[in-house]
């Protein structure tokens, strides 16, 4: 992309602003967002979606603040956003390259959970939070090596440092998305475990990977093909053969088909 002249700038917001329509557009058809996400909101959102998606924007952005830190660069004098006093202009800059893979891909994570969640607490923003963490501390290749997502960020600060000073040009850091690995299906996981512990136990593991308790004994989520291997070695190693049941199976539960169901709206259980 050659981008020249002195309206550049305006020219290239056009065209992020264009291309985010479209990528929000697209992960909302795919019914991989929640169903109250409508378009994308900053500051004062009233969705759950985009409160998670900003909140989660704001931990990157802790991250970057550190490693923009380190360099010694002034994280308010930024290249591409405009400079404004109290507005990390640098930090926003780089955040690009890290939004989707860090927290974009957490939400969708998180689908289910949001979407029955009533408003957004501190439980959602724990769950968030791990999550993002955990993505920093995975190691991933870098310079034919395995580095983690942390000193990833912070070797690219240090990499533009270098350009600028030697004027070279600075290459973003590029993540492997692995297609089998990030399609999500609708599973709906019923069990029936005799011990009490085992089965508490049972129930945070399934919570773990982002599924959500409809009635008692019975979870459903978006699992990836990941998560759920993840959820049957899960199976396999807490569950008695002997004493306990489980199945699970790809389904899709809709407003119609839940129409004739009671307690049931819009994925949410309400007591009776």
């Amino acid at each position: 992309l050659n981008i020249q002249g002195p309206q550049w700038k305006t020219t290239l917001f056009g065209l992020e602003g264009k291309a985010a329509v479209l990528y929000w557009n697209l992960l909302s058809s795919l019914s991989m967002l929640p169903h109250d996400f409508e378009c994308r909101e900053g500051r004062g959102a009233n969705s759950i979606t985009n409160k998670a998606l900003n909140y989660g924007y704001a931990i990157l952005a802790s991250f970057l603040l550190s490693a923009v830190d380190n360099a010694g660069f002034e994280m308010y004098a930024g290249f591409f956003h405009v400079d404004r006093p109290g507005k990390p202009s640098l930090v926003l800059d780089l955040m690009e390259e890290y939004r989707a893979w860090v927290v974009d891909r957490v939400v969708i994570k998180l689908r289910s959970r949001l979407e029955s969640a009533k408003e957004f607490d501190s439980s959602i923003k724990k769950a968030i939070s791990d999550e993002i963490y955990k993505t920093m501390a995975t190691r991933y290749s870098y310079n034919k090596k395995k580095v983690k997502l942390e000193n990833i960020i912070q070797r690219q600060v240090y990499r533009l440092s270098g350009v600028i000073s030697e004027k070279g040009n600075y290459k973003g850091y590029s993540f492997k998305w692995k297609k089998k690995m990030n399609i999500y299906q609708k599973y709906l996981v019923c069990y029936d475990i005799e011990n009490d512990k085992t089965r508490k136990k049972f129930f945070d593991k399934m919570k773990d990977l982002g599924l959500i308790s409809i009635q008692k004994s019975v979870c459903y989520g978006d699992l990836n093909q990941a998560e759920f291997s993840a959820m049957k070695k899960v199976v396999q190693k807490m569950l008695d053969p002997e004493s306990d049941k489980c199945f699970w199976t790809k389904c899709t539960l809709s407003d119609k088909e839940l129409c004739s169901c009671f307690g049931y709206k819009n994925f949410k259980y309400i007591e009776p």
